[in-house]
């Protein structure tokens, strides 16, 4: 009877071993799957910022300007692919460097993009805002960016083709 409860003991043990492997075998797979499902979105982003940084970044000068002169607007042609725009506002008449919060409206006056605290930088023209923005909001049509810092400036621009 002692052998049979050793062997019976014997057993449990062992199966409870098995379970228990059995057990951490289960969570090791769901980890592995895991780290590979993280490499492959690793993976997945690179690629993409490696495709992002292969596209290239487009910069226009834009002077201050009425919105309804068509005729004198500054028109700008963009890339159909590109990664960034910048946006570089002369300040016409400003001397002194200063910090500029800007709005850019589209042709229908919806409110597009909102920059705050944007400093100013002295360039070889004069002083100058830059405002960078995702070519995704950009379509064929005009477009108003008032910056208000000490004075108010407002441009106008429009796009063409894309």
């Amino acid at each position: 009877i002692n052998e049979n409860r050793q062997l019976s003991e014997g057993l449990l043990t062992e199966n409870a071993e098995r379970i228990a492997l059995q057990q951490k075998e289960k969570t090791l797979q769901q980890q592995l799957s895991d780290e590979q499902s993280r490499a492959k979105d690793l993976a997945e982003k690179l690629e993409a910022e490696r495709t992002q940084a292969k596209l290239p970044v487009v910069s226009f000068v834009l002077s201050p300007g009425g919105f309804r002169d068509v005729s004198s607007m500054q028109k700008i042609v963009l890339p159909k692919t590109l990664a960034m725009i910048v946006l570089q506002l002369d300040l016409e008449g400003e001397k002194v460097i200063g910090s500029y919060d800007a709005v850019m409206y589209d042709e229908r006056n919806v409110l597009l993009k909102r920059w705050e605290g944007v400093p100013s930088v002295r360039r070889v023209n004069g002083l100058q805002v830059s405002l960078s923005l995702q070519p995704r909001l950009l379509k064929a049509q005009r477009y108003k960016i008032e910056l208000v810092g000490k004075k108010v400036f407002v441009y106008s621009f429009g796009v063409v083709g894309r």
